[in-house]
Formats: structure tokens, sequence, C-alpha cells
């Protein structure tokens, strides 16, 4: 099978019944040296354009190996700086946690302590009305006795009365 040039690649016109330029040799001629010339420069053209191609893609590979690693260091900071807040997060939770504990505790025995005071306060008042009641019952008893008292004393009073008056009689 004979091999034939895209005409397209390189600027020519290749008709199917012409043969191709590498296949006969008296082509050569045809071509010419121009021809041949002019396919060196576009072939040097396509290498120069070639290695600007893979100089950018190597520029490229290495700018994207600089993001990369800096994107990985940002990156680490940003672990590094979650895991410090988690550990403070986590501390604060702590101590917010003690401290609810403590005063926690703290009411407790405050609710101890006032239930305590009332207990007392009850006892105290109840030995108060107590107190209050004997003083009452002692109060009545004196003001019997010195009912009492005052009945004697008119009773002596008649008595001595009686005896002043028998004595002058």
């Amino acid at each position: 099978m004979q091999k034939q040039i895209n005409p397209d690649l390189f600027g020519m016109e290749i008709t199917p019944n012409t043969p191709t330029a590498l296949g006969q040799a008296s082509n050569l001629g045809l071509l010419g040296w121009d021809s041949l010339f002019q396919l060196e420069q576009k072939m040097a053209e396509l290498r120069q354009a070639l290695q600007e191609v893979r100089d950018q893609i190597a520029l490229l590979k290495k700018d994207s190996s600089h993001q990369q690693q800096a994107t990985e260091k940002k990156i680490d900071q940003i672990v590094t700086s979650l895991k410090i807040l988690e550990k403070n997060d986590h501390l604060l939770a702590q101590q917010h946690q003690e401290r609810n504990q403590s005063v926690s505790h703290k009411l407790q025995d405050l609710k101890n302590t006032e239930l305590k005071i009332k207990e007392m306060i009850d006892h105290h008042q109840m030995v108060i009305r107590r107190y209050d009641h004997k003083i009452h019952q002692l109060q009545e008893i004196i003001d019997q006795k010195n009912q009492l008292l005052e009945k004697f004393r008119l009773a002596l009073q008649d008595a001595q009365n009686e005896i002043a008056r028998l004595k002058k009689a």
C-alpha cells in the first residue's frame, strides 16, 4: 500500500493521480529545494513551538508544584489551628462543666443550709410559742395569786378593823 502525505499538513496540493514526493525520486525535482527548505523551516518552527509548549508545561508543572506545596502548607496550618481550637474548645467545655458542677454543689449546699435554717427557725418559733404559753400561764397564776392576795389583804384589813372595833368596845 502506498503512503501519502496529508496535503493540508504542509500547505501542498497533491492530487490522487500525482505520486507522493517521498515515493518517487523524479518528483523531487518538482518539489524543489525551496519546498524542502520550507518544509524544514516549518518542521523547525513546529519543533520550536513544541519546545515552547514543553517549557510552558514544565513551568506550569513547577508552578503547580509550588502551589500544591503552598496549599499543603496552608492545609497543615489550618489542621494545626483546628486541632488547637478543638483542644481549647475541649478545655473550655471541661472548665465549664467543672464550674457547673461546683455551682451545682454550692447550690445544693445552700438548699441544705436553707432547709436547716428553716428547721431551726421553726424549732425556735415553737420554743417561743411554748415560752409565750408558759408566760401566759404564769401571768394567769400571778393574776390568780394577786387576786387571792388582794382577798387576803381585804380579809386581813377586815380582821384588823374588827379587832380595832373590838378593842374600842
